[in-house]
């Protein structure tokens, strides 16, 4: 924890994936935590990009896919603020989307540092 914020990523949802986990498979968790290092930005530019063009379906299909995203990693509180930010694009809200996209570009910096080290500690 930091700063009584709560973890970036949910250490159980990891521990479920983990257990998933076949032996001698190819390691799926790895390649999910890839697979989001490689789309997060890409949508967080879209969502930036639609919130400037005021285009709210973009920015609602954006918020959407990185919500669900970080729903599967554990990442909930980057899930529920892209949520918020789906619902206002949805609502067709564009005031206030800005600072809702910098809460998510830091939350996902919080994201990025916990599967650095999850990914250490499993090495």
């Amino acid at each position: 924890m930091d700063n009584g914020q709560p973890e970036a990523i949910d250490r159980a949802v990891l521990k479920e994936l983990r257990s998933l986990q076949g032996e001698g498979e190819p390691d799926f968790i790895a390649e999910l935590f890839e697979t989001f290092r490689g789309d997060a930005p890409t949508l967080i530019t879209a969502m930036r990009t639609a919130a400037t063009q005021g285009d709210a379906d973009k920015l609602r299909q954006a918020a959407h896919s990185l919500k669900g995203s970080s729903a599967n990693l554990g990442a909930k509180p980057l899930s529920a603020i892209s949520a918020e930010v789906e619902k206002m694009g949805r609502a067709g809200v564009m005031t206030g989307v800005a600072e809702k996209i910098d809460q998510i570009e830091q939350e996902y910096a919080r994201v990025l540092k916990m599967l650095e080290s999850e990914s250490k500690n499993q090495a």
